[in-house]
């Protein structure tokens, strides 16, 4: 009998999957404890079929096709994640990415660590893998290996769970009654959806736990996977869910939540970096980053090429900020300088 979900949507995953389901199978929690659920979202390779392949064989392993009922794919994981979760029959749930992998003891640990320490939440640590390298991910500097607190007592404790490397779903084990309880939700129509569902789930968790020691979860990135070129469409989409976000923060936060807002502004503006667009069109969107930040955000960015760009824009110098996004845009898609800078970001402690 399963005690533990784990969901797993993909859409075109068919060089993964393989090794991905693997990584589930090998739990040292025993498989038959496992309840495995797929999600194909509207994929347009091999993947549903090694999907059906895997729900065929296992009889805890369950496959769900939104094909059948949408005709598109939106380009965002929260709509396969969400009705994921509907599908759950256990008490704790799981995410997992179809390119990632957990190592083989993550689902036994995550779940005798919430048995243990009675947290409604549990949070591990990863790595960061990509074609050259392996980086070893920081959550917080600490020796123990496990820390439980309630994050919303001060300010200091919740700003060391507030920043964007704590939001991703993996590594983590959520508790379904509390999803089911407070209607818990991944945005569906945009990005930022993992910082909307952590924030509200972490705004009804009395206690969590963090294993800053304990890595369990592999984050591939792939050269194929380097941000690139965007379209105005995926801009939009960001900033409509930032704004969603930074007023749920307000709505139902007591404690500053500028840190994880920063974070954020920081990505959207990596993003107006990538999108290809003339130059009087990014201007436009420059106005609505403009216009966006006068009105909701206490701005205070930490990187300095960021840092300059976005005083640019507060001060509508939106020639100079094009110029320096077309030189961010060759820095940022250079594999060489981003593994320099992730080398020294994520060894920091």
């Amino acid at each position: 009998m399963p005690i533990v979900s784990v969901v797993v949507p993909f859409y075109n995953g068919e060089k993964y999957f393989k090794r991905a389901f693997e990584s589930i199978l090998s739990q040292t929690i025993g498989f038959e404890n496992i309840e495995v659920i797929l999600i194909n979202d509207c994929s347009t390779d091999s993947s549903p079929q090694i999907a059906k392949d895997y729900a065929n064989t296992y009889e805890n392993c369950k496959y769900i096709d939104l094909s059948e009922v949408y005709g598109s794919n939106l380009g965002f994981p929260g709509r396969p994640r969400n009705i994921g979760v509907k599908e759950v029959t256990t008490d704790y749930v799981i995410f997992l990415d179809i390119d990632d992998t957990y190592h083989d003891d993550a689902f036994e640990t995550l779940y005798n660590t919430i048995l243990k320490e009675g947290s409604d939440f549990i949070i591990g640590n990863y790595y960061i893998q990509s074609e050259e390298n392996t980086v070893k991910h920081v959550l917080c500097s600490s020796e123990k290996q496990s820390i439980t607190f309630n994050p919303q007592k001060n300010q200091e404790t919740f700003n060391k769970v507030s920043r964007l490397p704590f939001t991703g779903p993996y590594a983590k084990l959520f508790k379904k009654s509390l999803i089911d309880k407070y209607n818990v939700e991944f945005p569906e129509d945009g990005p930022v959806e993992d910082a909307y569902f952590y924030f509200s789930y972490l705004n009804h968790a009395d206690t969590i736990t963090i294993l800053p020691n304990t890595y369990m979860y592999q984050y591939n990135e792939y050269s194929d996977s380097l941000i690139h070129t965007h379209d105005k469409k995926l801009f939009f989409s960001y900033l409509t869910v930032f704004r969603r976000f930074v007023d749920y923060l307000n709505n139902n936060y007591d404690l500053s939540c500028d840190l994880i807002v920063n974070d954020y502004l920081a990505t959207l503006l990596a993003v107006f970096i990538n999108v290809d667009a003339s130059k009087n069109e990014k201007k436009e969107l420059l106005q609505e980053l403009y216009d966006f930040e006068k009105d909701y955000v206490n701005v205070n960015l930490e990187g300095i090429e960021v840092k300059v760009l976005n005083n640019c824009i507060l001060k509508r110098h939106f020639t100079l900020a094009l110029i320096l996004s077309r030189l961010y845009y060759f820095l940022y898609n250079n594999r060489f300088i981003i593994n320099l800078y992730r080398k020294w970001r994520y060894s920091k402690s």
